[in-house]
């Protein structure tokens, strides 16, 4: 979840990042 925190701005976070994170 760094991307929130880290990228606040950057709503754009692609389906390939949930998806990483879920699987990890």
């Amino acid at each position: 979840m760094d991307l929130f925190t880290s990228s606040p701005v950057q709503p754009l976070w692609t389906c390939e990042d949930l998806c990483l994170k879920r699987l990890f």
